[in-house]
């Protein structure tokens, strides 16, 4: 075992190969279209070897080509005068055998073809048109646009078959269409345009030269030979039977007399008759008879041939006669897989068109044959189809009275023996034939072909044993150190016995013997353990009847370091809604891989599942550091790192998110009070969220934006506000701050609390009280105007016969008006704002009772009131009650 690649040259060498081994990889599956096979007619055949004539047909070969040999052609066939004509009766050589030979060598020379293994199919016959056709391989292949081969030559002998050997997926994004490409249909022929009732003897046979004017040409077939009854030597069916209603065994019979329709072609199925004599002609004679099937005709069974060629008519003059249409040609595909895509391989026989006027309408060509050697169809989704068909070609229509076209019959589909998806659809339907506008005993349609299940291609001296990744899908692959190598796929064997020993073998060093693998008998390789180191594994089969062993391409698998160093930080707790701490490298980066690192972040609910995990929401998922956006739920990150095929996940990063605070409602008590007062206890619910474990800070504004912590005790879920931060007039405000999680992560603010107290009301003065007498008003009491508190005001007047017992009579103001009174009062006033209230000092008015005992009289002695002269001196007057009241004091 060869040791690791150390160092950075060879570091650099892996990284290289990788990028040229995908390279290859992503251009190993070739577009191919049109025509991909060289063609060249065989003039000698010998044990091992093949002769060209024509210089440059054989210039297209070189050694090591893989080439297709086939016999096309082959029959002799009835030729008296019979409904019998055109029936196979014997064959030559090996008419539709085939087999796969590899060029040994070229003679330029001698124009010598020398193959690596002698011919199996012995007998092949020179005069029957053996063709050899050059067949590429490739690894796996996309058809681009339709995929074709060139068109059966009769002259040459070559063309009408495409072959490919494909050693993984044959993808088709257009068709492969070989449609009319097999045996020619007859040419059009100028006739006599007379009733064959006129002449039976001249007009009405299965057989005329290629020189008379009574028939239309019969299509080309697999007859070479006429069998008139005579004994041998038997004429060549050209030139001698080149006309007449008889059909060239697969080839259609030409229409007779007065525009009959030519017959349609054959293969595994009948070509219909021709349709009759243009209705002038009394009585229109029937028309040409069809190409026969192949089926039942033992030389023949199995074999793959070119569908049969229509009959033409014949015209006159100012008619537009249609030829017969052409058959279809062959498609042999070997290949693991076919992939549809919604398309077709197509084998058709054509359809010649429409006759007018004075012409009968040839016969449709007969399908030709698909033969595909095959493991699966690829059947995965609704574009997967794919539609396989080998269906004769409509009759030629005839817009007038004359003879319309028979339909070619069906031909050949022959697949490998393995399970059908329902949406690979197969038809080898016999064809309608074409319309005419009058006339009876119209035209009739061919014959279904044939369905096989049990082909396997003739593989002359290799086994088809093409290995390949199942990963990349070809012969190069690259794994990780830590890695079991993805299964190797072999293709299924064809050729040989069909009994297969398969022996897979292993290398670390080319330029060193290889080692069997031991028990790896499979046809496919699974490995079971990882590997270390580049390695190159390969399959030899061998045939264990014949001794054939063929040994496979290796299959280089370039083992690189597994990634390492693929660590990332860290775990996170975060609250709801919140966007966590940056995904960061914890080191300078991996390791290992080719050296080309390619990042991809995934996000998970849970911490399994990764494989499928999606991708991580955000801008830089591709990145070696990512952002995570902001969470509400917990999270679960894995970088991914790719180089080449080593992939590494890195440990899990949690990004715990905790539900949010929620709760945190504060209660409102009373939110003013007055100097002297102290507020209550601010309180709020307990909290719920975050981690459920809970510390809180109350905070006081002056403006409601700008906070800071409140003083005293303010980390207890209830707050007692220090009105000694009260200025004189203030408001301030309150909230209380409830935090949870690590490092506080989860944060959730009350709703704030206003609260004012105001300072005491002052200067709340009231006028001295009068002194008065009993049943007088006293003057009014003013009062002064107070200051503080919350500037606004309301008063309550008061009085009191004893300064003890206080009764409100009035509220009407700054100033009070006593009533008239009668004993003394004390009287004060009470101001309010707010929470404030304030009492002034008291004042009494003072109300001294009435004078009494007030009389007046004469002295005693002096008498009543008496009478005097003017100038005389009366008697003295005075008191003479005791006076009460007042103050007791005279004055």
């Amino acid at each position: 075992m060869t040791g690791k690649l150390k160092g950075i040259g060879k570091y650099l060498v892996l990284v290289f190969i990788f990028i040229f081994c995908f390279c290859i990889s992503l251009f190993s599956q070739r577009k191919i279209n049109g025509i991909i096979n060289k063609y060249a007619r065989v003039s000698s055949i010998g044990t091992d070897f093949v002769i060209i004539d024509n210089y440059l047909h054989f210039s297209q070969f070189t050694q090591g080509d893989t080439v297709l040999l086939i016999q096309m052609k082959g029959a002799r066939i009835y030729a008296s005068e019979s409904p019998t004509y055109g029936t196979a009766y014997d064959a030559y050589g090996q008419p539709g055998r085939h087999e796969f030979l590899t060029v040994l060598s070229v003679d330029d020379v001698t124009n010598k073809i020398i193959f690596r293994n002698d011919i199996r199919n012995t007998g092949y016959d020179l005069s029957c048109g053996i063709q050899i056709i050059r067949v590429p391989s490739y690894n796996s292949v996309l058809v681009d646009a339709t995929l074709s081969c060139q068109p059966w030559d009769s002259v040459s002998g070559t063309g009408g078959v495409l072959a490919a050997i494909v050693a993984k997926t044959l993808s088709l994004n257009a068709d492969i269409d070989v449609t009319g490409m097999g045996f020619r249909g007859g040419s059009v022929a100028v006739g006599m345009g007379v009733c064959a009732e006129t002449s039976p003897w001249k007009l009405e046979k299965y057989a005329f030269p290629a020189y008379t004017d009574s028939s239309g040409f019969k299509g080309e077939g697999l007859a070479v030979r006429a069998n008139t009854g005579n004994g041998p030597p038997y004429p060549p069916v050209y030139p001698d039977f080149a006309k007449g209603m008889g059909a060239n065994f697969t080839g259609g019979g030409g229409g007779n007399g007065r525009f009959s329709g030519g017959g349609g072609g054959g293969n595994y199925g009948s070509g219909g008759a021709g349709g009759r004599e243009a209705t002038d002609c009394l009585p229109p004679r029937s028309g040409a008879l069809g190409g026969k099937s192949v089926v039942g005709e033992t030389p023949l069974n199995g074999g793959l041939f070119l569908g049969g060629g229509g009959g033409s008519s014949t015209y006159i003059p100012g008619g537009s006669p249609v030829p017969g249409g052409n058959g279809g040609g062959m498609v042999i595909l070997i290949c693991d897989t076919i992939s549809g895509n919604g398309h077709a391989i197509l084998a058709n026989g054509s359809h010649p068109g429409t006759a007018s006027g004075y012409a009968g309408a040839g016969g449709g060509g007969g399908g030709g044959s698909v033969a595909l050697y095959l493991r699966s169809y690829s059947s995965s989704g609704p574009g997967s189809a794919l539609r396989i068909s080998a269906e004769g070609g409509q009759g030629g229509h005839n817009s007038g009275n004359s003879g319309n076209g028979g339909g070619g019959g069906g031909g050949l589909i022959a697949t490998s023996n393995i399970t059908l998806p329902g949406n690979v659809i197969r038809s080898v339907k016999g064809a309608a034939p074409g319309s005419r506008s009058g006339g009876t005993a119209p035209a009739s349609a061919g014959t279904d072909g044939m369905i096989l299940a049990e082909f396997t291609p003739f593989l002359n001296g290799f086994l088809f044993n093409s290995v390949y990744s199942s990963v990349t899908g070809n012969q190069l692959d690259s794994i990780c150190s830590d890695m079991v190598p993805a299964r190797i796929t072999g293709t299924s064997p064809a050729g040989g016995s069909g009994s297969y020993r398969y022996i897979w073998q292993k290398s670390y060093d080319l330029s060193l013997p290889a080692n069997e693998i031991s028990g790896a008998e499979s046809a496919d390789y699974t490995a079971t353990d990882p590997e270390e180191d580049t390695f190159w594994i390969r399959r030899i089969i061998e045939d264990q009847s014949t001794g054939l062993t063929d040994t496979s391409k290796w299959v280089q698998i370039i083992v690189q370091p597994a990634i390492g160093d693929n660590l990332v930080e860290k775990d996170a707790v975060i609250c709801h809604n919140q966007i966590p701490p940056g995904l960061k490298p914890l080191n300078s980066g991996p390791s290992g891989g080719n050296g080309i690192y390619q990042y991809q972040w995934r996000q998970n609910s849970s911490d399994s599942g990764w494989d499928t995990a999606p991708e991580a929401a955000g801008s830089n998922a591709d990145l070696d550091s990512f952002d995570p956006p902001s969470l509400v739920s917990t999270t679960y990150y894995r970088r991914f790192v790719t180089s080449g095929r080593c992939i590494s996940q890195s440990p899990t990063v949690t990004i715990t998110v905790l539900p949010p605070l929620t709760g945190n409602i504060s209660s409102r008590p009373d939110s003013v009070i007055c100097e002297g007062m102290i507020f209550n206890t601010l309180g709020a619910s307990l909290p719920a969220g975050g981690s459920g474990s809970y510390t809180y800070l109350w905070q006081d504004s002056i403006d409601g934006s700008t906070w800071q912590p409140a003083p005293g005790v303010n980390n207890l879920q209830v707050y007692d506000p220090d009105t000694a931060v009260f200025a004189s007039v203030e408001n301030r405000y309150y909230r209380r701050i409830v935090l949870s999680g690590p490092d506080d992560v989860c944060k959730n603010s009350s709703s704030p609390i206003g609260l004012t107290r105001y300072s005491g009301i002052r200067e709340n003065t009231i006028s001295t009280g009068a002194t008065i007498c009993a049943g007088t008003a006293p003057p009014a009491l003013t009062g002064s105007t107070p200051l503080g508190a919350a500037g606004t005001y309301t008063y309550l007047w008061q009085d009191s016969s004893s300064a003890a017992t206080w009764t409100t009579r009035s509220s009407a103001g700054l100033s009070y008006s006593p009533p008239a009174l009668n004993d003394s009062v004390w009287y004060r006033r009470i101001v309010r704002s707010s929470k404030c209230s304030d009492t002034s000092e008291i004042t009494i008015v003072k109300v001294h009772s009435p004078v009494a005992g007030n009389v007046i009289g004469f002295m005693p002695g002096s008498g009543a009131d008496t009478t005097i002269c003017s100038g005389s001196v009366p008697d003295i007057i005075a008191g003479t009650g005791s006076l009460s009241g007042g103050t007791g004091i005279s004055g």
